[in-house]
């Protein structure tokens, strides 16, 4: 008998309204946004980045967006890019 292992790493946000979630993918780094809706995401859209710093920019710019909050969404921002060099 052969055994699956299997191990996702994410960065993930979450407010009243959307969900991040973020993944290391070969060489870039992808984040997914949904609303929520109950316990199910619509409108799901996904970007794909080369780049750490694009990827915790967009981060920043989707936190932002979402929530008004543009210290928060920096914070978060620096999160992510330390999440996303862990995973280099």
């Amino acid at each position: 008998m052969r055994e699956a292992t299997i191990s996702v790493e994410l960065f993930a946000w979450q407010n009243e309204a959307i969900v991040l979630l973020a993944e290391r993918a070969g060489d870039h780094w992808v984040i997914a946004r949904g609303w929520r809706t109950g316990d199910a995401l619509r409108d799901v859209r996904c970007w794909t980045f080369a780049s750490p710093r694009t990827f915790a920019g967009q981060v920043r710019r989707l936190i932002a967006d979402a929530t008004g909050d543009h210290r928060h969404a920096a914070e978060m921002s620096a999160a992510a890019l330390t999440w996303a060099g862990d995973h280099v």
